[in-house]
């Protein structure tokens, strides 16, 4: 507790304080009442800008762990929607691979024969050998199609995973960023409502953006669903010289596919990093007058760079594999 001096000081303090600003409304009060007004609105807003600049960071923190690394429930635990992709493949669309392979098998059967035509020789070991061994190689591939695809996301998916538990266990919570006020430069009324429209924008560019990266990691999760019940096909169109560049591109899709998870996650955490690298002190923002417009702008910018990011991904991750 103070002392009584200190306490009687700071009480004779409290009442200069609230005697003179009796005397600045006596003497002018309706500059007393425009300037009682203007703090009470810059303080309004800055509340008001704190909430949206920390709850659109908060939104964007937390859409990483949307992302499942099941390859049984990518659109969520309870869907059944993998059993529908493992009957697909193996009821319908197996059997139209087993064709088309059996249609390429006979083209080439037709190959070697004309080539000992002419001689009136018989095929020689060689052909015989290596015509069995290319038969036994893409019927394993066609069976097997859903495992190898189901071992490709695999693959993919755990170096997202990687990424992800790595950037957890290096920095901790990002999360916990907050913005604050310089106490010792105010702004005016017409910074803060610019600031206030910018924190609202950032805010909603959060909320869209979260958006986006959750609907693509629902509609990747379809298409590798998709892609997997016509994995047969894929590997079937291999084996002949026509349509083997077919095959090849459908392979080279679906892993491209399977990294935009890798690509996602990247896009995600890289934000609220790059966020962090303004913060003035530790975890804070901090925001004053001369700086306003510079900080929250730059803030509102990486919102839509995030934008942007996200919604080219998938198209990034296909030049990294030259589709």
């Amino acid at each position: 507790a103070l002392p009584a001096p200190a306490r009687a000081e700071g009480f004779f303090d409290g009442i200069k304080d609230a005697f003179g600003a009796i005397g600045d409304f006596a003497s002018d009060p309706l500059a007393a009442v425009s300037n009682a007004i203007n703090s009470i609105a810059i303080a309004w807003m800055q509340g008001i800008c704190r909430t949206f600049l920390e709850e659109g960071y908060t939104i964007l923190s937390r859409v990483k762990l949307s992302m499942s690394s099941d390859f049984t429930n990518l659109l969520g635990s309870g869907t059944g929607l993998y059993g529908l992709v493992h009957t697909a493949e193996t009821v319908i669309v197996q059997p139209i691979a087993i064709s088309v392979f059996g249609v390429v098998m006979l083209l080439r059967l037709i190959d070697i024969a004309g080539k000992f035509d002419g001689s009136n020789a018989m095929p020689g070991l060689r052909e015989i050998f290596m015509f069995g061994c290319f038969v036994f190689l893409f019927e394993t591939l066609i069976l097997n199609a859903e495992g190898m695809f189901w071992g490709i996301f695999q693959i993919c998916q755990g170096a997202a995973d990687r990424l992800i538990g790595t950037y957890d266990a290096s920095l901790g919570d990002i999360g916990s960023v907050t913005f604050a006020f310089d106490s010792g430069s105010v702004p005016d009324v017409g910074s803060m409502v610019l600031m206030t429209l910018m924190s609202v924008v950032f805010c909603g560019a959060a909320m869209i953006a979260s958006w986006i990266a959750s609907l693509k990691v629902l509609a990747r999760g379809v298409q590798i669903y998709v892609m997997t019940a016509l994995s047969p096909l894929g590997f079937a169109l291999l084996g002949s010289d026509s349509t083997r560049q077919m095959g090849i591109g459908f392979l080279r899709n679906f892993t491209a596919v399977c990294l935009d998870g890798f690509t996602i996650a990247f896009i995600i955490l890289a934000f609220p990093l790059a966020l962090t690298s303004m913060a003035s002190t530790g975890s804070v923002l901090i925001v004053d007058a001369t700086d306003l417009f510079t900080k929250v702008s730059g803030v509102t910018t990486l919102s839509f760079l995030l934008l942007w990011s996200l919604l080219h991904s998938s198209q990034w991750t296909r030049q990294v594999l030259g589709g």
